[in-house]
């Protein structure tokens, strides 16, 4: 039947060759969208992990600053170290930078750094 259609019909074959091109294409566009929607989601998932970025880069900022000024105060504090000397427990002289006075065993002891 369809062979004596296309005899009556010369532009049937044609027709046919359009409308499967058509369809191949409605597939092609469907696909396409499809794709499109993946990447817009992509997108909106790139542009939310940025921002969370953005927001933990300013926040590591922010600690850097408050570490800064951690850092200028201990500086400031050991440039008023001076050298002293203490004497051991043989009397002897000593030459110390640091020291500290703290308990141990109910005993009084000191901490010193040269």
């Amino acid at each position: 039947m369809l062979q004596e259609l296309e005899e009556r019909l010369p532009l049937h074959r044609e027709i046919v060759d359009l409308k499967s091109a058509v369809e191949k294409l409605i597939f092609s566009q469907n696909q396409t969208e499809k794709r499109i929607e993946e990447l817009i989601q992509a997108q909106k998932r790139t542009e939310e992990e940025l921002k969370a970025l953005a927001k933990a880069q300013r926040k590591t900022e922010e600690e850097i600053r408050e570490l800064t000024l951690v850092v200028k105060n201990t500086q400031r504090q050991l440039n008023g170290i001076t050298k002293k000397f203490i004497k051991n427990k043989k009397g002897e002289p000593m030459e110390v930078n640091i020291l500290g006075k703290g308990e141990k065993d109910g005993r009084e002891i000191f901490i010193k750094g040269y």
